[in-house]
C-alpha cells in the first residue's frame, strides 16, 4: 500500500475505536440499568461479543454487509481516496462529540453521511438506488419496527403474566438479559466491521472477499473494535440506561430481544442499519406499552434531532475535508 493507503487505514482503525467506544451503550445500557449485569462485567462481555460477531460477519459468506458498503454505495470511477478520507474524519468528529455529550447516535450513518459528502465533492458517482432501498428505507423503518417490537413483547409479558408477576420473575428475566445484551452484542460486531471494512475497500479500489482469511487489516479493524468497546462509552450507556425512562429486568429483556429481531435480519440481508436507533427505539416502545407510559420527551425529541442531523453534518465535513485533501494531493 501507498502512504496514502496507510492514512486511510489509520483512520478506519481510530473510525472503529470511536465506533467501540460510542455503541457499547447499545448493548449493555439496558442490562445495567436493570442491574441484570454490572457495568465491568456487561464491558467486558460486549467486547468478546463484538470480536465475535466481527469475525463472523466478514467469514460467513452469505452476510454481505461488507459488500453492500464496500462496492454498493458508490462507484469509484476515479480516485476514492479523499472522499474515503472526508468519510472518516467526519464520522470520528461527530462520534467522538456524541458521544462528549451522551447523545445516543448512529456511527453507521456518521459515516454515511461522509462518504456522501466527500463522493459528491470529489466526483465519486453515488449508487443512489442501492442508498435509497439499503439505507434510507432501513433508516426510516428500523425504528418504527423495534419501537413496535417492543411495544408488543411487553404487552405479551404483561398480559401473560401480569404486572405483579413480572416483577415477581426480575431475576428470571435478569438472567435472559445476559443473553440478550451478548446477542445484540454479537450482532453489533457483525454489523460494524464489516462497515470500516467497506469504506477501506473503497480507497483501495478492490473488492472484499468473503469467506477467506481475514487481511491483517481486517483483523487490526477487529483489534479496534474490541478495545473501543473496552473503553466503554458510560456518558451515552447513562442516557439510554437512565434518562429516556426507567428500566426493569422485563422491560430490558424486551428492549434487547426486539433489538435483535431487527438487527439480525438486517445482517443477514447485507443491509446497514443503526444498533443506537434500533435500542434506542425499542426503549422508548417499552416505555409505551408500560401503564405509566413514563418517557422523557425532552430527552427523545434531542436524541431524535441528532438523529436527523447526522448525515447532513458529516456530509458537510466529508465534503470540507475531501476537497482539503483533493487540493493538497
Amino acid at each position: 500500500m501507498d502512504p496514502g493507503q496507510w492514512v486511510i487505514v489509520g483512520l478506519a482503525l481510530a473510525f472503529t475505536v470511536t465506533l467501540g467506544l460510542h455503541d457499547t451503550s447499545n448493548a449493555v445500557a439496558t442490562s445495567i440499568a436493570s442491574r441484570a449485569l454490572t457495568p465491568r462485567v456487561a464491558v467486558v462481555m460486549a467486547a468478546v461479543a463484538n470480536l465475535v460477531g466481527a469475525a463472523i460477519g466478514y467469514l460467513s459468506p452469505g452476510i454481505t454487509l461488507a459488500e453492500t458498503v464496500g462496492t454498493g454505495l458508490v462507484r469509484p470511477d476515479v480516485d476514492a481516496g479523499p472522499a474515503a478520507v472526508g468519510a472518516l474524519v467526519g464520522a470520528i468528529a461527530w462520534n467522538l462529540a456524541t458521544w462528549w455529550r451522551g447523545m445516543p447516535s448512529s456511527s453507521s450513518h456518521a459515516l454515511l453521511g461522509g462518504l456522501l459528502g466527500g463522493a459528491l465533492a470529489t466526483g465519486v458517482t453515488i449508487r443512489w438506488e442501492t442508498i435509497s432501498l439499503r439505507v434510507l428505507l432501513p433508516f426510516l423503518l428500523s425504528p418504527v419496527v423495534a419501537l413496535t417490537l417492543a411495544v408488543l413483547v411487553v404487552a405479551a409479558v404483561l398480559r401473560l403474566l401480569g404486572s405483579r408477576s413480572a416483577v415477581a420473575a426480575a431475576p428470571v428475566f435478569r438472567l435472559f438479559q445476559t443473553g440478550s445484551a451478548a446477542a445484540i452484542a454479537l450482532g453489533h460486531g457483525a454489523q460494524s466491521a464489516a462497515k470500516a471494512a467497506g469504506i477501506v475497500a473503497i480507497a483501495r479500489g478492490t473488492t472484499i472477499h468473503l469467506g477467506h482469511p481475514p487481511h491483517p487489516v481486517i483483523l487490526a479493524l477487529f483489534a479496534a473494535l474490541f478495545v473501543g468497546t473496552l473503553l466503554g462509552g458510560w456518558p451515552v450507556i447513562r442516557t439510554l440506561g437512565e434518562r429516556i425512562t426507567r428500566i426493569d429486568p422485563m422491560r430490558g429483556f424486551a428492549a434487547e430481544v426486539s433489538a435483535v429481531a431487527v438487527l439480525y435480519p438486517a445482517t443477514l440481508l447485507g443491509v446497514p442499519v443503526s444498533s443506537t436507533h434500533v435500542v434506542a427505539s425499542s426503549i422508548v416502545g417499552t416505555a409505551l406499552a408500560s401503564p405509566t407510559r413514563s418517557v422523557n420527551w425532552a430527552v427523545v425529541r434531542r436524541m431524535v434531532l441528532v438523529w436527523l442531523l447526522t448525515v447532513p453534518a458529516c456530509a458537510l465535513a466529508g465534503a470540507a475535508v475531501a476537497i482539503a485533501v483533493r487540493a493538497a494531493a
